[in-house]
């Protein structure tokens, strides 16, 4: 890796990519195993879905949370006890003997993992110019999408040998092997120390919900993410216990389920240099109504198979790959000296909105395949509409008084 800045060396380059990959390595090693913890807790489908659940919740409420902390004690300080956080629940998975117990540690580890997160995007903005900031993001984001592919296949391969307990146990031997890297290579960038009661503005969130700018495209992407999530947490349902998929089997077709969101993902820019940002969203919306149409279709005609669910799926996927950047990119336009914020919040809203969506669908169990393509359908139609709105009523919208 060669250096971004003379500010950040490769081995700082390697810390970020490594804090990174706490989150999707935490929602996607353990997916195949699903079933399997269903199974040694006794406990329903919907009950092991919220372990995912409430770990992305946490990672969307630590974003206002935690972000200001990273302002006030450090990045170090933070980046050590998220990880510590994170590899002592970790562990802990593994030997727990209740899915209560699980469920809690789940929403503990969720804090962990937001910690990294926010300590390694936090590292960028201290170290590096806007221009050198906007690479080194670009390789952060290439890590975060190799990883939903990867985790998956090495996840089922350690269940299938050494049981569910394997995947906890590979995140906490993955936490120690970082805690120590970081605690050793890790320097302090924060550029000085606030007042407490200055990092702290919740008047500011405020300021930024009361633009429709953001507040219609903050929902486009929460029900983007919904969607995946939904997927995520339905899926080893489907294809193992229903379809009856290996556990390999099953990573296998997820991970390049992933692969696919890569290739769109790189996409994405290319028809946004051709066609522009709102074609962009169009896109990904009309592929979202599309995935629900071809669900509905497909379920009602040949019910629930592997055809069924992961074609619509991958339609969804492809959707939601396309229209994320070109809509989080109009949420935070009108807040460029408060970026930061406005970022935090979009997150917040993004990963809290999207689990709870989830919830309510997994919740609903014997209507849940029904109702995610009704929310394919739903987004795809409030996304199309408010998009073409936009672009008809851009100027009322982008002249909304900024946030302060």
């Amino acid at each position: 890796m060669v250096p971004i800045s003379k500010n950040v060396s490769s081995s700082l380059i390697a810390i970020l990519i490594s804090l990174v990959l706490f989150s999707p390595m935490g929602i996607d090693i353990y997916i195949p195993s699903m079933p399997q913890i269903g199974d040694y807790f006794g406990a329903s489908p919907q009950a092991v879905t919220y372990t995912i659940n409430l770990f992305v919740f946490s990672l969307g409420l630590g974003q206002i949370l935690i972000g200001p902390l990273a302002d006030y004690f450090g990045r170090r300080k933070v980046a050590l006890a998220g990880i510590t956080l994170y590899l002592i629940c970790s562990a802990s998975a593994g030997l727990i003997h209740s899915i209560e117990g699980l469920l809690l540690l789940r929403t503990l580890q969720g804090l962990g993992a937001c910690c990294t997160s926010i300590v390694c995007f936090s590292v960028v903005r201290d170290c590096c110019t806007p221009e050198q900031s906007s690479r080194l993001y670009s390789q952060l984001n290439g890590a975060l999408n190799i990883a939903p592919a990867i985790a998956p296949m090495l996840g089922g391969l350690l269940a299938s040998h050494f049981g569910w307990h394997s995947n906890f146990y590979a995140l906490a031997a993955y936490a120690l092997l970082i805690l120590t890297f970081v605690f050793f290579k890790l320097p302090e960038t924060r550029p000085g120390q606030p007042k407490f009661k200055e990092v702290y503005h919740f008047s500011a969130y405020l300021g930024i919900l009361k633009n429709p700018l953001f507040a219609f495209y903050s929902c486009c992407c929460m029900g983007a993410m919904a969607i995946i999530i939904t997927y995520v947490t339905l899926a080893p349902g489907v294809l193992i216990t229903r379809v009856g998929l290996s556990q390999v089997q099953f990573a296998l077709l997820v991970g390049s389920n992933a692969l696919g969101i890569i290739f769109f993902s790189f996409m994405a820019p290319f028809v946004i240099n051709h066609f522009g940002r709102q074609k962009c969203v169009q896109a990904g919306a009309g592929l979202l109504l599309f995935a629900g149409v071809c669900m509905q279709l497909l379920i009602n005609h040949a019910g629930i198979s592997c055809l069924s669910f992961m074609l619509p799926v991958c339609i969804a996927s492809a959707g939601f790959a396309t229209l994320l950047g070109a809509a989080t990119s109009f949420a935070l336009e009108p807040f460029s000296h408060n970026a930061g914020t406005a970022s935090a919040l979009l997150g917040c809203i993004q990963m809290m909105g999207a689990s709870l969506f989830s919830i309510a669908i997994n919740s609903a169990s014997n209507y849940s395949y029904w109702l995610l393509a009704v929310m394919m359908l739903a987004w795809g139609i409030f996304t199309l509409y408010g998009s073409y709105c936009h672009s008809r009523l851009s100027t009322p919208l982008q002249r909304t008084p900024l946030a302060s």
